[in-house]
């Protein structure tokens, strides 16, 4: 592990605020939570990488992230972090909820590109870049930062991504969107999700109907509350057909 310890040595004198430490993005709904249904998945498959950490390495680099946000090097943070995954360790072991937070908190996306575009390329991206590309879209919508929650999504659904949207990344999007009144964009993505055969949960299809109520689309509401109600364990894909299809129609009314 040579490479981590030569980014730990010039940086180990930084000071670190106490509280910075604590001041993290609450990790319900996040992907690293502990009730997270992917997260043994993700730890199963990292005790197959040969790489490890010592336990005083792992420690260093869990203080040296939030401090590298404080001070704004944010590069330097993404290339650690880059290098720190080809290691065998939990993402439940780095305050990465710090440094998605921070970078959400940038007024330049060219940081997020960056640390996506090095997901994209890592050799264990499929098995870390789910869960991180979730916390960024988490930390923008919480921010309030729908646009370029907006954008990270779009990136996930382009060839050669390293990962899908998820029901996890779904639910986060749309709801930041519709509490930002982005009515119209949470139906395509609503649609979207739809098409990728997944099913919304109550949640979900409850926040969408309020939207439309919001905007006096009380029949497009009403219709689309029912026809989501409908979907049952079976012939799940013909009631997902007529979701999808009311959704067209109504994002298509609404366009024109």
């Amino acid at each position: 592990m040579k490479t981590i310890r030569q980014r730990l040595l010039p940086l180990r004198r930084l000071p670190l605020p106490p509280q910075l430490v604590h001041d993290q993005i609450p990790a319900i709904g996040t992907p690293f939570s502990s009730s997270s249904s992917s997260s043994s998945v993700y730890d199963s498959a990292a005790s197959k990488i040969n790489t490890t950490l010592t336990q005083d390495e792992l420690t260093k680099i869990s203080l040296l992230l939030p401090r590298l946000c404080l001070y704004n090097h944010h590069s330097t943070a993404i290339t650690l972090l880059d290098t720190a995954l080809l290691t065998n360790l939990s993402l439940q072991s780095l305050p990465l909820s710090i440094l998605s937070h921070s970078l959400a908190s940038q007024s330049d996306f060219a940081l997020t590109m960056s640390l996506l575009t090095r997901l994209k390329h890592h050799r264990n991206a499929l098995l870390y870049s789910s869960p991180i590309i979730t916390m960024l879209i988490f930390s923008y919508s919480k921010q309030r930062k729908s646009k370029e929650a907006l954008k990270i999504f779009h990136w996930m659904l382009r060839p050669g991504s390293p990962c899908k949207p998820d029901e996890m990344v779904y639910k986060t999007l749309i709801a930041g969107l519709c509490r930002k009144g982005m009515v119209l964009d949470a139906l395509k993505i609503l649609k979207n999700m739809i098409d990728s055969n997944l099913v919304p949960d109550y949640d979900l299809r409850s926040w969408v109907c309020m939207c439309l109520l919001r905007e006096a689309m009380i029949g497009e509401a009403t219709e689309l509350s029912e026809t989501l109600n409908s979907i049952a364990d079976r012939n799940i894909s013909d009631h997902l057909r007529k979701v999808s299809e009311l959704l067209d129609r109504v994002i298509n009314n609404w366009i024109e």
